[in-house]
């Protein structure tokens, strides 16, 4: 999702960011150039974390800041972040992404939302 000039990545009910084949990973032109891929979190034959790559990848190629949304109950989405966000070469680009709890969008949202969040997700 993009939002003026952040891209979106929200997990509320997916168990992870899931993985791809490094192969699959390598085509992406810029990847070598964006991440330290001896890094990048996975398997001899796959990444983990595809999805936060990607989305690192077009924050980069269009200049926007990544915000990753995740259940502060949910430690290992955060590790899979920060494995992620620790192999990205630039300061730059490290600085324009990063995390927000849902629980902190939850306690800003008015009373019906924030109402919904917390009987539907326990938020």
């Amino acid at each position: 999702m993009l939002l003026g000039d952040t891209l979106v990545e929200a997990k509320l009910t997916e168990a992870t960011f899931t993985e791809s084949e490094k192969a699959h990973v390598l085509r992406y032109s810029a990847v070598g150039k964006v991440f330290s891929l001896d890094d990048l979190p996975g398997s001899p034959s796959h990444f983990a974390g595809y999805q936060l790559i990607r989305n690192v990848l077009a924050a980069e190629q269009h200049g926007l800041r990544l915000r990753v949304l995740i259940d502060w109950r949910r430690p290992d989405l955060l590790q899979e972040w920060w494995a992620v966000h620790s192999a990205i070469t630039s300061a730059d680009l490290r600085r324009r992404c990063g995390v927000v709890f849902w629980q902190q969008i939850a306690s800003a949202l008015p009373k019906p939302q924030a109402a919904y969040l917390e009987a539907r997700y326990g938020l």
